[in-house]
């Protein structure tokens, strides 16, 4: 059944050692609510050397210069030809 296939899995990143789908997409996902953009760019690093379809950063933005890391990262994987899903959580976002 092909529709079977086209599904996708979103599982945060330190549970990817567990995940096994063949048929679907896996988006590996780092989520931090304590709105630390600093660590975005390591983040970014460690979840594109797994080998996963689809990485999502999602980061609190209390100020919005706090977005600008996001934007950084959204660049740096456009350039790089991966997919990404970068979201800014947070009325500033």
């Amino acid at each position: 059944n092909n529709r079977q296939k086209n599904f996708f899995l979103d599982a945060e990143w330190d549970i990817k050692e567990m995940i096994n789908v063949k048929d679907g997409k896996t988006i590996i996902s780092y989520h931090d609510f304590a709105g630390e953009v600093e660590k975005l760019p390591f983040a970014y690093e460690i979840l594109f050397s797994t080998e996963q379809n689809i990485i999502k950063i999602a980061v609190q933005a209390d100020d919005i210069t706090d977005t600008i890391p996001v934007w950084k990262i959204l660049e740096k994987a456009k350039s790089e030809n991966k997919q990404i899903i970068p979201i800014a959580m947070g009325e500033s976002g």
